[in-house]
C-alpha cells in the first residue's frame, strides 16, 4: 500500500521494539525519517518502560505527548492505562497512528506543537511525557512551562547536552538561559541515559531523560519582577564571558559571571532592577 494512505499502518503489523523491523518496514513503505523533524524512533522496550515509570503514569491520567512518531512511547503510555493526546507534525504519521491503536484512548492532532503551545491550545495537561524533537524540543518545553496553565511535570527524552543545560546548577559551564528560566518554577534532574543504539535511525549524539517537576511554592516575584528576571537572564547569557558588574553597571558590583548565579541570586537582582527601574520611570532595562 502506498505511502500517504490512512490505512498504511494496517498493511503490516510492526514490532515497535525491533529496530530491524522498523527499518525494513519504513523502507518497504517508502517512509524516510526526517532529520529536520528529529525523527529518531526509540525502540528499546526496557527504556520505554523506564520512561513510563520515571513519569509515574497512573491509570486514567491524561498525558500530553509531543512527537509520537511511530508510537512506541504512545504504546507504553496506553499500556500503563493513560489516555494520550498526541501532537505530531508529520501528517503521514499523524494520520496513520490511530490505526495502530484501534479503540484506545488516543487523540492525535497533526500540528506544530510549538505553535499550539504559543496559542494556548496545550494548556491544562498535568503531565507531558515525550521524546521531544531535537530541533525544537527546548523551545517547546520552555513555551509550555511559561503558559498560565502549564504541566506540573515533564518527563522528556532530549539530547544529553540539552538535559545537562536544563539541569545545570550555579558554577557549571553548561548553565545557560534555558536552565535559569526553567529552574525558576521547576526542579530539574536527569534520571536516565539512553544509548544511541536504542534508536533508528541512530542519532549522532547521546540522549537522556529529564524529569522536570513544578515547585510546590511559586517564586516570590510579582509580575514586573518576573518579567525582569527573564529579561536580565537572557541579556546576561548573551554576554556570558563578562562579569555581572559589567553587564549591569550600576545595579551590582558582583564579579561573578552569569553561570555562577543561583536562582535566588537572579531573583534578588530582578527585584532590585525592577524596583529601581520603576522608581526612575524607565520603561525597559537592557
Amino acid at each position: 500500500m502506498r505511502r500517504g494512505s490512512a490505512l498504511w499502518y494496517n498493511s503490516r503489523a510492526l514490532n515497535l521494539h525491533s529496530i530491524s523491523e522498523i527499518r525494513e518496514w519504513c523502507i518497504s513503505n517508502g517512509f524516510h525519517p526526517n532529520r529536520t523533524l528529529g525523527q529518531n524512533f526509540l525502540a528499546d522496550a526496557n527504556t520505554l518502560a523506564g520512561i513510563v515509570r520515571d513519569a509515574g503514569v497512573k491509570p486514567g491520567e491524561r498525558i500530553l505527548e509531543i512527537g509520537p512518531g511511530l508510537g512506541s512511547l504512545t504504546s507504553a503510555l496506553l499500556e500503563a492505562g493513560a489516555s494520550v493526546f498526541a501532537v505530531e507534525k508529520d501528517r503521514f504519521l499523524a494520520e496513520s497512528l490511530p490505526a495502530r491503536f484501534p479503540g484506545a484512548p488516543l487523540e492525535t492532532v497533526c500540528a506544530d506543537a510549538l505553535r499550539m503551545a504559543e496559542e494556548g491550545k496545550l494548556d491544562g495537561f498535568g503531565k507531558c511525557v515525550s521524546n521531544l524533537p531535537y530541533s525544537s524540543g527546548t523551545r517547546i518545553l520552555l513555551e509550555l512551562a511559561a503558559r498560565p496553565q502549564p504541566p506540573q511535570e515533564f518527563t522528556v527524552l532530549v539530547q544529553t547536552e540539552v538535559a545537562e543545560r536544563l539541569a545545570a546548577g550555579p558554577g557549571s559551564k553548561t548553565r545557560g538561559f534555558a536552565g535559569v528560566r526553567l529552574q525558576l518554577d521547576y526542579g530539574v534532574s536527569i534520571v536516565r541515559e539512553v544509548a544511541a543504539t536504542c534508536f533508528w535511525p541512530k542519532p549522532a549524539v547521546g540522549s537522556s531523560v529529564a524529569k522536570i517537576v513544578r515547585k510546590a511554592a511559586p517564586p516570590a516575584l510579582d509580575g514586573e519582577e518576573r518579567d525582569t528576571y527573564f529579561k536580565i537572564a537572557k541579556t546576561a547569557f548573551s554576554h556570558r564571558r563578562k562579569q555581572m558588574r559589567t553587564i549591569f553597571k550600576g545595579f551590582t558590583e558582583s564579579s561573578a559571571r552569569p553561570e555562577d548565579l543561583s536562582v535566588e541570586d537572579w531573583m534578588d537582582l530582578a527585584r532590585k532592577i525592577a524596583r529601581e527601574r520603576i522608581a526612575a520611570g524607565k520603561e525597559d532595562c537592557k
